[in-house]
């Protein structure tokens, strides 16, 4: 069966890691993980790659709800098979007990997030750029001043150093406690071995995505 994987690149490493630990063969498409901010982008961008598809049975999407862009996503060329879950923090932190309070004052990174392209960083240097450090740092501290946390999603056994590094400075910038929180990739090994049940769907081909698909 000819497969697919269409992912965010929020989840690039870690998707990988279980592709290569597991010997998975499949084809792979990456979305910008900008458009994670951008739920009806990301819908219209899904979409049009599931569209573009030749070839292939199965499309695994890597996506959860994502501030609903999944809902309305139609298996144009092959069938889906994506995970029912609100998204990649949920996924990967379902099994903490702090979850639920660590989401209300708490921002989020992992591996991926800050392999990729670390976009806090990038935004934090165009803004010094452009306003200098110290109004820089007055206008992310009103951004992010109902924030306690930053907290490490970590699914690797060891965090690389450099890794970590860039973690603290992003905690330190933003004046927030940096935790690190034991994460689980189990539900995405799931996925890409498609383990059909509750919390992995397949959608037939002609079939769309609906609200009552994630009840």
């Amino acid at each position: 069966m000819k497969q697919i994987l269409i992912g965010c690149e929020i989840l690039k490493k870690e998707l990988i890691r279980i592709i290569e630990q597991d010997h998975l063969t499949m084809d792979m498409i990456w979305l910008d993980e900008d458009l994670h901010n951008h739920p009806e982008k990301l819908k219209i961008e899904l979409q049009k790659t599931i569209d573009g598809l030749v070839g292939y049975e199965e499309a695994i999407l890597s996506f959860g709800l994502c501030g609903n862009a999944l809902l309305g996503i139609t298996a144009t060329t092959c069938d889906l098979i994506y995970p029912i879950v609100e998204d990649c923090i949920f996924a990967m932190l379902s099994g903490s007990c702090n979850l639920k309070a660590l989401r209300k004052d708490s921002i989020f990174t992992g591996e991926s997030w800050l392999t990729t392209r670390n976009p806090f960083a990038k935004e934090y240097q165009r803004t010094v750029d452009k306003y200098g450090e110290d109004t820089a740092k007055m206008i992310f501290d009103m951004m992010y001043e109902h924030y306690n946390n930053a907290v490490y999603m970590q699914t690797e056994k060891e965090i690389d150093p450099q890794l970590r590094k860039q973690a603290e400075e992003m905690a330190e910038k933003l004046n927030l406690t940096l935790r690190y929180e034991p994460a689980s990739t189990e539900l995405y090994r799931r996925l890409l071995h498609v383990k059909e049940d509750k919390d992995i769907r397949r959608l037939k081909k002609g079939d769309t995505i609906k609200f009552d698909d994630f009840n």
